[in-house]
């Protein structure tokens, strides 16, 4: 009997808390993140992930990894440094093609 005089006076209290504000006030406007005059904005720095270099590589037709080759209908050339590949058409099988298809 106890436990329900308890909660029946706990109920009809609840009722009497009101907020003391019924509107909210208006959302803050947040600043842009700016460094005061005369000082340089903040650097940025990208870490480079440890996966990237296979981006440059490739398999060739003996298992070995090899320099990608990226052929266009202007020339092939190497990924990682751009610099002209010349023997796909005297040695065609020491190169890997980036993707052979897209200049079909």
């Amino acid at each position: 009997m106890r436990t329900l005089l308890t909660g029946l006076v706990a109920l009809g209290f609840a009722g009497l808390a009101v907020a003391d504000d019924p509107v909210a006030p208006p959302p803050r406007v947040l600043q842009a993140d700016t460094p005061p005059p005369g000082m340089p904005p903040p650097l940025g720095f990208y870490r480079k992930s440890a996966y990237e270099v296979w981006q440059n590589l490739s398999v060739d037709r003996q298992g070995y990894w090899r320099a990608r080759v990226i052929l266009t209908p202007y020339g092939a050339y190497y990924r990682y440094n751009g610099q002209p590949f010349p023997w796909t058409t005297t040695q065609p099988l020491l190169y890997t093609p980036y993707m052979p298809y897209a200049t079909d």
